[in-house]
């Protein structure tokens, strides 16, 4: 859905962006490893997942825009308020 999201917003994996997907197979140990790896990569911006995945590449990276996605990333504490997510997470609800 997000991939074909892009897609139909003109942005097309392989010719004007490039989509890298990581994933820790459903092993929340192998999270803090996977954001890492993710922020050695140097990407513009990177989308989390949910729940641990977004609070693993929050702490792991802050540097690098992070969006991520998830019933409340105030209570998270993902973001400190929706109206001033401040340092470099941010997100959709």
């Amino acid at each position: 859905m997000f991939i074909s999201g892009l897609a139909e917003n003109g942005y097309i994996d392989g010719q004007n962006v490039e989509i890298i997907l990581r994933d820790a197979g459903g092993d929340i140990g192998k999270l803090p490893q996977v954001a890492a790896d993710v922020a050695a990569l140097q990407p513009d911006v990177i989308v989390g997942g949910q729940g641990p995945a977004s609070r693993e590449t929050a702490k792991a990276i802050k540097t690098i825009p992070v969006i991520s996605h998830g019933p409340d990333l105030v209570k998270e504490g993902l973001v400190p308020s929706y109206s001033r997510p401040d340092g470099n997470v941010t997100g959709i609800v």
